[in-house]
């Protein structure tokens, strides 16, 4: 017993030096966090060596300091000088976006459900920076699996992890599933009304969405401060921290009486082999025509959009100036068959969009047989507004009202699928307008949008 325990207070000690080793770049790295684990790998050695190359200028400054204290401590062995090497080779490149740490290594990611025939998928990493942090292309999934091959929008999952985002090819790719687990609710949640915040506020844009993303995963640290953030890339470096604490307060106000039943985006998490997890996600709805009414201050752009596909692309759509009056506005929107065209007005102003079967065909991934469903949105996004819309709701006589600091997100949205337009409609309406709308002609507004399923 007695040889026992030596041979294994032997062991202990060597497999100490190697996590003393890995313990020593993770400092390096400047992480200010105690690593505690019992075995410390080679892979976790490679992974140390990772955890360096986004701190190029700290690595150069201290290398040699770690050297030899790792010298002193009788550490150096060939490990340590061929790890130095390859810090000092990464040190003078930059190989991707961001790096990885030693949080997690050891460790499962929590509340990940598999998704059969989605174990071995392969996606294409590409930067978007606009409305998501990535692009990303998935393919070889199982035919009959519950998520479809395609292109997604994209959130990193790992602050610290780099992945190559110039049309970067991975392989061996698992999709989990992240709906319906209480431990990723204010995840999906933030990503689910990403584009609301990012549409109703002018502080909020991808950066401040993907900084809050990384405080509301708890399993892995991100401390909304300036120190965080100077360990990121430079399109973080205008990061309005502000923005980012507002935006964490609304989810924690909002998600505890949200459900997973009202998500309008099919949100997934992807795990990556030695690189960077990341957060996927698309519309359930695929928008095929619709309306936007707007700009309800009478400034900045047109009031009107009307047209198919994506009304925020200029390309896409008809446009209209008018003026809009406190109170009540008689609007209307319709869908003409017989002559393949949309019409909308608003206080005797009209205006159409003809040729409407192949503009959704080339705009959209629908066509005018498989739109079936509508979503009508009224938002009240300004400071003490009030935005009513009255018999706009397809086969629903009633009125939708928003208002500013009452309604859940200061908006109100109706769903409804089964529909059939093959012989078209018309809308009349009013569109009633209560408080001062300046500053952000899109922060209130009603938008009537039909379109197909996004997931068949």
């Amino acid at each position: 017993e007695g040889r026992r325990q030596k041979a294994e207070g032997r062991r202990q000690k060597a497999e100490g030096r190697r996590c003393e080793l890995c313990v020593g770049f993770h400092l390096l790295a400047n992480t200010n966090e105690t690593v505690r684990y019992k075995r410390c790998s080679l892979h976790v050695a490679k992974v140390c060596v990772r955890s360096s190359m986004n701190y190029r200028h700290q690595i150069r400054v201290t290398l040699f300091k770690f050297i030899i204290t790792m010298k002193s401590r009788q550490s150096s062995t060939p490990l340590l000088t061929a790890l130095a090497i390859v810090v000092m080779v990464f040190a003078g490149c930059d190989t991707g976006d961001s790096v990885s740490g030693l949080q997690e290594s050891l460790g499962d990611i929590p509340a990940l459900r598999s998704i059969e025939g989605a174990d071995n998928a392969t996606i294409t990493v590409n930067r978007n920076l606009k409305d998501s942090y990535f692009d990303i292309t998935l393919a070889s999934i199982a035919e009959g699996a519950e998520i479809v091959p395609g292109d997604y929008a994209a959130w990193c999952a790992q602050w610290d992890v780099r992945i190559n985002s110039n049309n970067g090819n991975y392989s061996g790719v698992q999709v989990m599933d992240i709906s319906d687990q209480e431990y990723w609710k204010e995840v999906v949640f933030l990503i689910n009304e990403a584009d609301y915040l990012m549409e109703s506020d002018d502080d909020v844009r991808m950066q401040e969405i993907q900084v809050a993303t990384w405080a509301l995963i708890r399993h892995r640290t991100f401390n909304v401060d300036q120190s965080y953030l100077d360990r990121l890339g430079s399109e973080f470096s205008s990061t309005n921290l502000q923005a980012v604490l507002k935006i964490i307060k609304y989810v924690r106000d909002q998600a505890p009486g949200w459900n997973f039943r009202q998500m309008r985006k099919l949100i997934y998490y992807v795990q990556i082999i030695d690189e960077q997890d990341l957060i996927i996600t698309k519309p359930k709805f695929e928008k095929g025509f619709g309306v936007r009414f707007k700009s309800f201050a009478n400034t900045g752009s047109r009031e009107i959009y009307l047209g198919a596909g994506d009304l925020g692309v200029g390309s896409n759509r008809s446009e209209v100036d008018l003026r809009w009056a406190e109170g009540a506005n008689a609007v209307s929107f319709g869908y003409d068959a017989a002559n393949d065209r949309l019409t909308a007005s608003a206080n005797g102003v009209n205006l159409i969009y003809g040729n409407l079967a192949a503009n959704v065909a080339a705009n959209t991934s629908c066509t005018i047989d498989t739109i079936d469903r509508v979503e009508v949105l009224v938002r009240a996004g300004h400071n003490n507004t009030t935005v009513q819309a009255a018999e706009l709701v397809l086969g629903t006589v009633g009125s939708l009202t928003a208002v500013n600091g009452v309604s859940p997100g200061n908006q109100v949205l109706i769903e409804q699928d089964g529909l059939n337009i093959s012989a078209g409609f018309l809308l009349n309406g009013t569109i009633t307008l209560a408080g001062t709308f300046s500053g952000g002609d899109e922060r209130s507004k009603v938008e009537i949008l039909l379109g197909c399923p996004n997931f068949e």
